[in-house]
């Protein structure tokens, strides 16, 4: 297994453990880390003055990004590889991006304003 995502119901503190093993199974270890996990939103300041929310995150069928501070002059969803897999160049504050058609993974929301260009990460849950 690469990789597993795992969505929280509820925000709270967890103890999350990875277990180890070589082929064989006679060597093992385990690494655990304690998180706290927020309410199903995220918004972080920008270092150029504007707020960017993605509501809810991690989302399932469609996330609305919201901006505050400036407006975008372009949207873009890209995929791991890069590859833009959603797009908007209307100008605004608010968008509603559709998820549905997806496959649940870790996507980069990427805002364009006039202030500069800011990248969120979007997790998208089955």
């Amino acid at each position: 297994m690469d990789s597993l995502l795992y969505q929280y119901a509820f925000p709270g503190v967890y103890t999350v453990c990875l277990e180890i093993s070589n082929f064989a199974g006679t060597c093992t270890d385990t690494y655990c880390l304690t998180l706290e996990i927020g309410p199903n939103a995220t918004e972080d300041q920008d270092p150029s003055g504007f707020n960017v929310q993605l509501i809810p995150n991690p989302a399932k069928s469609n996330t609305k990004l919201k901006l505050s501070g400036t407006s975008a002059i372009g949207v873009r969803l890209l995929d791991v590889y890069g590859q833009a897999v959603w797009e908007s160049k209307a100008a605004g504050s608010e968008y509603d991006i559709p998820l549905d058609a997806l496959p649940a993974g870790v996507y980069l929301v990427e805002v364009e304003t006039e202030k500069g260009k800011v990248v969120r990460k979007l997790v998208v849950g089955e």
